[in-house]
C-alpha cells in the first residue's frame, strides 16, 4: 500500500496560511459583508417612455429583444449625455437556430448630475427609413446621499468562503483546493 505525507504538508500549509492572514488582518476595520445582489439596475422594453431617477456612479443595463437575421438591430441614437455614458453593448443569441431572436444589452453608467435621454432605434442600418421601434428613457441623475455612502474594506486575504472572517473552514477549503481533495 502506497502512503503519502499529506498530514505534515497540510499542517504546514495551514500554519503558513494562518500566519499570512494574521499579518494582513486589520482589527480596526470591520469585516466586509459578501455582496448579496447585483449593483446593476436591469431595465427592459417596459421602461421605454418612462423617467428614471438615478444616482451618480450607478450602472444600469437596458436589455431589448432583437432578431439580427432579419437585418434589424438596436442601435444607439442618443446615449443620455451629459449625465449618462454608454459603456458597452453586446448581442446574445442563446439558441443556435437561424431566425431565433436574441437579446441586445446596453450597459450605461451615470457619470454626473443632470437630465438626459437615452434613445435606441430598432432598424436596418443600411436603410434610410425610420426605425420600426424606438426605446426612450429619460434619466434624472442626482448626487448620492452622503449618509448612505459606505465603502467596504478590502477583501481579507485567505477568506475563501467570503464571510469576512478567517476561520478553520477557510483553511480546509484552501487545503482541499491545493491538495485536490473533494
Amino acid at each position: 500500500m502506497k502512503t503519502r505525507p499529506v498530514p505534515s504538508l497540510l499542517i504546514g500549509m495551514a500554519a503558513l496560511l494562518m500566519a499570512a492572514a494574521a499579518a494582513t488582518a486589520d482589527p480596526s476595520q470591520p469585516a466586509a459583508a459578501p455582496p448579496t445582489q447585483s449593483t446593476v439596475l436591469q431595465l427592459d422594453e417596459k421602461a421605454s417612455g418612462t423617467t428614471s431617477d438615478m444616482v451618480v456612479g450607478q450602472l444600469f443595463e437596458v436589455a431589448l429583444v432583437e432578431n439580427a437575421s432579419t437585418g434589424y438591430r438596436w442601435e444607439v441614437q442618443s446615449e443620455g449625455a451629459p449625465p449618462c455614458k454608454l459603456i458597452d453593448d453586446v448581442s446574445e443569441y442563446t439558441v443556435a437556430m437561424p431566425g431565433a431572436p436574441g437579446v441586445r444589452r446596453f450597459l450605461f453608467r451615470v457619470k454626473e448630475e443632470g437630465t438626459g435621454t437615452i434613445t435606441l432605434a430598432y432598424r436596418r442600418p443600411w436603410e434610410t427609413a425610420p426605425p420600426i421601434q424606438t426605446f426612450t428613457l429619460t434619466l434624472q441623475a442626482k448626487a448620492p446621499a452622503t449618509e448612505l455612502l459606505s465603502f467596504a474594506p478590502p477583501a481579507l486575504v485567505g477568506d475563501v468562503d467570503g464571510d469576512g472572517k478567517l476561520t478553520i473552514t477557510d483553511v480546509v477549503l484552501l487545503l482541499k483546493a491545493v491538495v485536490g481533495l473533494r
